[in-house]
């Protein structure tokens, strides 16, 4: 039975009571998301003329099958990847972690936008047809904008290649718009791990829409060429109708970008670029056809 819990007016639902007061040294809760399937409770915070956004493991969600220790250590072991990767196009900033009585906290630059996936406000056929949802919103804007949204996400994973990272469970919620500014926010990148990967779980981690066959393959060698078909799948989702859809007719960013994208997502990893970075590069030769 869900227990429910409140701080400064904002409640949220646990299976387990927990106390929060330590929340209070950051500042004044605003806003809480507790619907994710990670394990992790987060929360908007006021102090004074500053937000901030705190992520939390160590509570026994609604939504999470592990126990609440896995989530602290992978929310632990996301701090490296957080530093790492701080210089990297449109990703949240990282400005302190700490242990509590009960779990983890790590505190984040707040950042405006809305997710790309939003599960938690509508459906997943919702979110391709509700003109309210912000992927709806995003689809319908201006192509120039949404180009220059979809470049962010590109530098971001071009920037975590170099620096030697596999992204995992990277997926269009994991992308923040701010539909004022105009501006692409990467806010969730707690998975990713340093070189290649061998897929000990069958199904990865992450959204099936977006997954290469080898993230779905025991056994399997997850890498760089793994990336190439994630990005070119979420090139498809976001510029393509959303979706599975790999049609032209559905494709919004002109023919010499689609065979680019189509590239990308070959179920044979032979056939795709060999590098996020080689994906970019004909990317932008397309964009300059």
């Amino acid at each position: 039975m869900a227990v429910v819990l409140s701080l400064d007016g904002m409640e949220f639902s646990l299976q387990k009571h927990q106390d929060f007061s330590w929340i209070h040294q950051i500042g004044t809760v605003f806003c809480v998301f507790d619907k994710q399937d990670s394990g992790n409770l987060c929360f908007g915070v006021s102090r004074g003329e500053e937000r901030y956004f705190v992520k939390y493991a160590g509570a026994v969600t609604g939504r999470c099958p592990d126990e609440p220790c896995r989530a602290v250590e992978r929310l632990k072991a996301s701090g490296q990847v957080y530093r790492d990767l701080r210089r990297a196009p449109g990703l949240i900033r990282l400005q302190d972690c700490f242990q509590t009585e009960y779990g983890y906290a790590q505190v984040f630059d707040w950042v405006e936008g809305e997710c790309m996936h939003a599960h938690w406000t509508f459906d997943q056929f919702e979110k391709y047809t509700d003109p309210r949802s912000s992927f709806y919103r995003f689809t319908h804007l201006p192509l120039e904008e949404k180009l220059s949204a979809m470049q962010t996400v590109v530098g971001f994973l071009c920037f975590a290649e170099k620096a030697g990272y596999t992204a995992v469970d990277f997926y269009d919620g994991s992308l923040l718009y701010d539909f004022d500014r105009k501006r692409m926010h990467i806010c969730d990148v707690d998975l990713f791990q340093k070189g290649p990967i061998i897929n000990r779980m069958g199904k990865f981690w992450g959204s099936s829409r977006l997954q290469s066959p080898e993230e779905q393959t025991m056994g399997a060698v997850v890498d760089s060429v793994s990336n190439v078909f994630m990005l070119g799948a979420l090139m498809f989702e976001m510029l393509g109708g959303g979706g599975r859809s790999r049609c032209l007719e559905q494709w919004t960013a002109g023919e010499s970008r689609y065979r680019v994208a189509l590239r990308a997502v070959e179920p044979k990893r032979e056939a795709r670029y060999p590098s996020i970075s080689a994906f970019a590069d004909a990317w932008d030769h397309a964009g300059a056809l």
